[in-house]
């Protein structure tokens, strides 16, 4: 698995353990990202 894909998967399950630390935009960018890994 490459770096980025792994950073993107910490990054993803750490919004999903800890959503409200996060601002929404991010939130929002993240939620993104994981369906768009879902369609790839």
């Amino acid at each position: 698995m490459p770096e980025g894909k792994a950073l993107i998967l910490d990054t993803t399950a750490m919004s999903i353990t800890k959503p409200e630390t996060l601002p929404k935009p991010i939130q929002r960018a993240l939620n993104q990202i994981a369906h768009s890994r879902h369609l790839i």
